[in-house]
């Protein structure tokens, strides 16, 4: 045992920092110090007097301590490790010290957990295998197929009156019967402006009553709503006049009939009309096989020149096939015929008295006689109408050439009665060509007739153009030519002026000199 004084006692505490009674939250950290200190040194304090003595055996209080309180007394750490009862200066040394040497300890109790939980599941999914049991008879079976088979063979002529809807739902899979009806119908992704008020009612309703039943047919009524009230209208069976919006409410009111059925009758509904869509198969023209029979017979018996007239049988008919869907010569004149007759028809512009009305009822009127006639094209009045485009040059230059001839008579017509003599119609080339090809023009040509008077009308613009240049050149140059004269008059005027001027201040400086010469005379 060795004695130790008072004051060796205080600079002990003050080197250790280690309170008495530590009763205030900034002492927290020293409360784990206090703790981990032997007796004695807890019961050991600072004392009034100074000389008082009391013995301390280190040697045997020490060795009883635990290492943490070892470490204390070394050095001055404040910040303790729970796990292995370590102390640390800084809280970073403590954190650093913790990352390395606990780190894997949580993981390892992550790890147990997870694996309790997984065997947990599996010991509970285990006791769920609940054998299912028939209601019309006490049997037992694993699998819902199983009771299904068993209902089907044993029980065909049971009554369906004791059957409630969890064995209605248990006859057919919920499950089966979502995945049909998902990859079969297709859901709006977006509901129309319209239409959103009053399915947002019905879904209200439907959730209302989940909440409030609780049943099993209103949440398979809240499964299938959107398979029926949102579904895609077919584009075969919809009228394409409705909108979007009225098919919609066409399927809530359908929706609102099929929540009054049983689960069994909206169960049948549900797969017979919801089949997977169809796709459609192209119609690809089938092969005439007995025209291939017949080739391949000759091609056997080795007449080649045979199997060569079949072949060309078959291409002239498809040719004379070919031809009828081309405009002939008859149909191209008439058409030309009934355009000028109708000028408002290849205007393009609707007038209160030629509407949109008016032009339909004339081009299927104009369609109507086309087609009438034989071996022609056969088409609708819409397209008639597309192919007027291409005839609007040619009524055009037409009804030019029709007045060119009027303004070829006016000039002999202007002459006078007596003078007046009985002239025909001058027969220029052109007009002997136009009216030799009286019949139907094509296309090409009236483009070419188009481009011709285009090329007239930029010369003759042309020869304006440089007139009206030359005329102008000339009135410039006589502005010129009279603004050279009006300046040059101009500045001889003023040099006269000028030179005026210079004559009178020497007159003026003269009589200067001479007065100032007759005052210093009188001086």
């Amino acid at each position: 045992m060795s004695e130790v004084s008072l004051d060796s006692q205080e600079s002990t505490f003050s080197n250790y920092n280690v309170p008495k009674y530590p009763q205030d939250n900034k002492f927290s950290n020293y409360i784990k110090f206090w703790k981990i200190l032997p007796q004695d040194l807890r019961d050991a304090g600072p004392s009034n007097d100074r000389n008082q003595q009391f013995s301390l055996d280190f040697s045997d209080n020490l060795s009883q301590t635990s290492p943490a309180s070892r470490s204390i007394l070394e050095k001055d750490k404040q910040f303790f490790c729970s796990s292995c009862e370590k102390w640390f200066k800084s809280l970073r040394g403590l954190n650093i010290h913790k990352s390395k040497s606990h780190s894997f300890q949580k993981q390892r109790q992550v790890n147990d957990n997870i694996s309790s939980a997984n065997s947990q599941q599996k010991s509970s999914l285990k006791n769920k295998s609940v054998e299912i049991q028939c209601n019309f008879c006490n049997k037992r079976f694993k699998t819902q197929k199983g009771i299904n088979q068993h209902v089907t063979i044993k029980h065909v002529n049971a009554s369906t009156n004791n059957t409630n809807e969890h064995n209605i739902l248990d006859s057919f899979s919920i499950n089966s019967l979502l995945t049909k009806l998902k990859s079969s119908t297709s859901v709006i992704k977006r509901i129309p402006k319209g239409a959103r008020t009053c399915i947002s009612e019905e879904l209200a309703s439907v959730l209302n009553t989940c909440v409030k039943e609780n049943s099993l047919k209103s949440w398979f009524h809240l499964l299938i709503f959107s398979y029926i009230v949102l579904k895609v209208p077919d584009k075969c069976t919809a009228n394409r006049n409705k909108s979007l919006t009225s098919l919609v409410k066409d399927n809530l009111a359908i929706w609102q009939n099929l929540t009054t059925l049983p689960l069994d009758q909206l169960n049948d509904y549900l797969r017979r009309n919801n089949k997977p869509p169809q796709i459609k198969k192209v119609n690809h023209p089938q092969k005439d096989n007995q025209l291939s029979k017949k080739i391949e017979g000759k091609m056997a018996e080795g007449d080649i020149k045979g199997a060569i007239r079949c072949g060309w049988d078959v291409f002239w008919a498809q040719r004379i096939k070919m031809s009828k869907k081309h405009i002939t010569a008859e149909q191209k004149s008439n058409l030309v015929d009934f355009l000028k007759d109708h000028p408002q028809m290849y205007r393009g512009k609707f007038t209160p008295t030629y509407t949109h009305a008016h032009s339909k009822a004339l081009w299927t009127e104009l369609g109507n006689e086309l087609n009438a006639l034989p071996n022609g094209a056969n088409k609708d009045w819409i397209h008639w109408r597309k192919l007027d485009h291409g005839m609007e040059t040619d009524v055009e230059t037409e009804v030019k050439l029709q007045s060119d001839d009027v303004t070829a008579v006016e000039p002999e017509l202007l002459v006078g009665v007596a003078q007046a003599k009985t002239s025909s119609i001058p027969t220029t080339p052109s007009t002997v060509q136009t009216r030799a090809a009286a019949g139907p023009s094509t296309s090409g040509s009236g483009k070419r007739t188009n481009k011709t008077m285009r090329l007239t009308e930029s010369i003759k613009n042309n020869k304006r153009f440089l007139q009206v240049t030359e005329e102008g050149m000339k009135q410039t140059n006589n502005y010129q030519e009279e603004k050279l004269k009006l300046l040059k008059s101009y500045y001889e005027q003023k040099i006269n002026i000028e030179n005026k001027k210079v004559k009178v201040l020497g007159d003026i400086s003269n009589g200067i000199d001479n007065i100032s010469k007759y005052i210093n005379e009188l001086i």
